[in-house]
């Protein structure tokens, strides 16, 4: 396992300490940045109001571009975990049927 090593940021007014691997800190403050800027365009438009709806906006405007990027490991996972999940079902499915029917 990589060494990890500390980093704090701070996330719409409040810090976080965190502990990642060396090359990912400029990584973590780059999100944090770009969490920072969503949040602050959310707040700028003044529709809202709160600063947890902000961050849930910002969050859902994230995960929609990382959605949006077809190369994205996330991505792959995802399919991934949803072809297992299919094939889980219809093994439990034809299992089932199978005990009752043997």
């Amino acid at each position: 396992m990589p060494e990890t090593q500390p980093v704090q940021v701070t996330i719409s007014g409040r810090e976080y300490r965190l502990r990642v691997s060396e090359e990912q800190i400029g990584k973590v403050h780059q999100a944090a940045g770009l969490v920072n800027a969503g949040i602050e365009k959310y707040r700028a438009s003044g529709s809202i109001t709160m600063p947890g709806d902000a961050l849930a906006l910002c969050a859902l405007e994230l995960a929609m571009r990382l959605l949006s990027q077809p190369n994205s490991d996330f991505l792959t996972d995802a399919r991934a975990l949803g072809l297992l999940q299919a094939l889980h079902k219809e093994l439990s499915s034809y299992l089932s049927y199978h005990q009752l029917n043997p």
